[in-house]
């Protein structure tokens, strides 16, 4: 096979296809797509679970809902249908159901039990308190060191092992194996500059999502199959990443929340 491309470019200045661009200003993160909406989108704020695994046995929204410029404010009971939280088995690792205010069971500490919209983030924020809940709190499965694990998975690193058997079978005195020291490093999370954001509108049947994802085709399934649409009825647009690292690959929270709320306000 041939090719044009040279092998000898490491090291060259190659400007990237977006380099200029998001140097000068000019590329639209996904929050910044408020132009392409008919109306100022409102701002939504989360109500957090303080509970990591639970079910939510009391919920009042009354005070948030008369609060100053809120619009809605949606819970598991009445954020509309969606199709239950999923396993990757089921649809596929970006493809599953992302379902989220969708039933009372608490899965995570931090896990959104309302939403609540308004038309500043300040209103949006000062309403979120207003909302009380209660959560019959259950004991948390932690694992907090590698010799606390109970289960063995079937697959290790995603299902990719290392081949193991090729080369010359060792001698058993090559196999002896010992431990002289340990070592561990602190979990890393990505922080990408421009963080999980989404914009999402509604116009009858056809919704419109402009989220920060790496894959949008499988943003568009994630999304039909959460909530239970036609995919060929979803336009996901997600022109510039600002940063990702992996953590875009597939939707999170913001996406599905800001449809749903575009879902509930038919706007």
């Amino acid at each position: 096979m041939k090719t044009n491309h040279s092998v000898n470019s490491i090291g060259d200045p190659i400007n990237r296809v977006d380099g200029v661009l998001k140097v000068t200003g000019q590329a639209r993160y996904a929050a910044e797509h408020t132009h392409a909406m008919p109306q100022t989108p409102l701002v939504g704020f989360l109500v957090a679970s303080t509970s990591a695994v639970g079910e939510i046995t009391h919920l009042d929204t009354s005070k948030a809902e008369k609060a100053e410029g809120v619009q809605a404010v949606l819970t598991h009971t009445n954020a509309g249908p969606l199709k239950a939280f999923s396993q990757p088995d089921d649809e596929g690792r970006f493809t599953q159901s992302r379902a989220v205010l969708n039933d009372s069971h608490i899965r995570h500490y931090g896990m959104p039990v309302a939403l609540v919209l308004a038309h500043t983030l300040e209103q949006a924020r000062y309403a979120a308190s207003l909302v009380a809940f209660n959560i019959d709190a259950q004991p948390a499965q932690l694992l907090l060191a590698p010799d606390q694990a109970t289960e063995v998975p079937e697959s290790l690193d995603g299902g990719f092992e290392p081949d193991v058997e090729s080369g010359v079978a060792p001698t058993q005195s090559a196999t002896d194996i010992n431990v002289d020291m340990q070592y561990t490093t602190p979990s890393q999370i990505s922080a990408a500059m421009e963080p999980h954001a989404t914009i999402a509108h509604f116009d009858g049947d056809k919704l419109t999502v402009y989220p920060s994802v790496q894959i949008v085709a499988s943003a568009v399934q994630a999304l039909a199959t959460t909530l239970e649409m036609d995919e060929d009825n979803i336009h996901v647009k997600s022109p510039f990443i600002g940063g990702g690292f992996g953590s875009k690959l597939g939707l999170h929270y913001d996406a599905i929340l800001a449809c749903i709320g575009a879902r509930y306000l038919e706007r």
